[in-house]
């Protein structure tokens, strides 16, 4: 039994480093039937076994964003019962991204400098990225995307301060040093 468990979560483990290559053109939405076992499983594997899980949250978050676009494009194509059913989708979409923007944003202060700047800065690039998927997008999928990059917006502003704030310190501290 124990044999049967361990294939299993090392099979698991195994499609979730295939699946780890980003590529826009495969990419699985959560109105298609198996977004659960090709997304969720994989991502909850790799994010166990990530050394770095903020690296990998950021990765999730600009999946997200694909995930995003290419949903929001459907909606112009599809009938009035789809395109509500694809708002629903976009709004599980949003609470995943702010789930993984959450725990980003209680581990950044556990971060060296060197990292607290890696992390704004592929920050500033996913919230870009969320401007330029809103202005792709039909009206009322934008307003889904809206509430995103607001909460974007929010955390780059505090990470700013806060990496503002230690640069500041480290100066007075050379400072006090060279006296």
């Amino acid at each position: 039994m124990k044999k049967i468990i361990s294939f299993f979560i090392v099979s698991l483990f195994l499609v979730g480093i295939t699946n780890a290559q980003i590529n826009e053109n495969e990419i699985t939405t959560p109105d298609q039937t198996t977004y659960y076992m090709k997304v969720k499983v994989p991502e909850y594997f790799q994010l166990l076994f990530a050394k770095d899980k903020i690296v990998k949250r950021l990765e999730f978050l600009e999946k997200r964003r694909m995930e995003y676009e290419k949903l929001g494009l459907k909606f112009n194509e599809t009938t009035k019962d789809k395109q509500e059913r694809i708002l629903v989708h976009l709004r599980k979409l949003e609470s995943n991204r702010l789930e993984h923007q959450k725990i980003i944003d209680a581990q950044f202060k556990y971060l060296d400098v060197d990292r607290k700047l890696f992390v704004l800065q592929q920050l500033q690039k996913h919230h870009d990225r969320l401007i330029e998927v809103q202005q792709k997008l039909p009206e009322p999928a934008q307003q889904r995307i809206v509430v995103a990059i607001e909460s974007s917006s929010k955390s780059i502003k505090r990470f700013n301060e806060e990496v503002a704030n230690i640069q500041i310190f480290e100066k007075m501290e050379k400072g006090k040093n060279v006296k």
